[in-house]
């Protein structure tokens, strides 16, 4: 777990027990990354190696700060881009796999147009508010942190109209699929 006091941060990294051996400790195996990846997912697992070296290269309070605008990056994320890809797949992929390419074109150049609005709202919003945002959380040290991420939150919206589905063609596949082995192809 970590903590930031508002004058340093800490961070307190548990060393992982898979298969009773200690994860950081000799004779550990690709098999036990693997579980450890499992149990814990990979960003965990790789936040173990450039955790300390962030925080070694920022110092304590420069660390605090990244953790406090990437707490503030993140949920502006989540609301921006979490959410719509999986219907924008699905009616991509299901457009793509009766053959109307056009449509599934039309869609997907619909939904980039609508990430790129929502994204430019919440970017400006985050650089006019990031002062107010900062006061919020204790800390007008993260304002300028803050105002410098704002734009990537317009480029991850855009992009994450590609999550999911982007050149995988699973419908169509799936339909070609069954037309080779003398079934029938699924209506989508």
């Amino acid at each position: 777990y970590s903590f930031y006091d508002g004058t340093s941060y800490s961070s307190n990294i548990q060393i992982c027990n898979v298969n009773g051996r200690n994860a950081m400790g000799k004779g550990y195996s690709m098999k036990e990354t693997q579980q450890l990846i499992e149990k814990y997912g990979s960003s965990k697992v790789i936040s173990v190696v450039y955790t300390p070296v962030l925080n070694a290269i920022l110092g304590s309070e420069g660390y605090g700060i990244y953790v406090q605008v990437m707490d503030v990056f993140l949920f502006i994320y989540a609301i921006t881009s979490v959410g719509v890809q999986p219907a924008v797949a699905k009616v991509v992929s299901e457009l793509s796999a009766i053959g109307n390419e056009d449509a599934a074109r039309n869609a997907l150049n619909i939904s980039r147009v609508f990430y790129l609005l929502v994204g430019a709202l919440a970017s400006t919003l985050m650089i006019v508010f990031s002062d107010s945002i900062a006061n919020k959380m204790g800390s007008s040290q993260i304002s300028a942190g803050i105002a410098t991420l704002a734009p990537c939150i317009m480029i991850t919206t855009v992009l994450s109209a590609y999550r999911g589905f982007f050149g995988n063609k699973h419908f169509s596949k799936a339909n070609d699929y069954l037309i080779a082995t003398g079934q029938t192809p699924i209506e989508w």
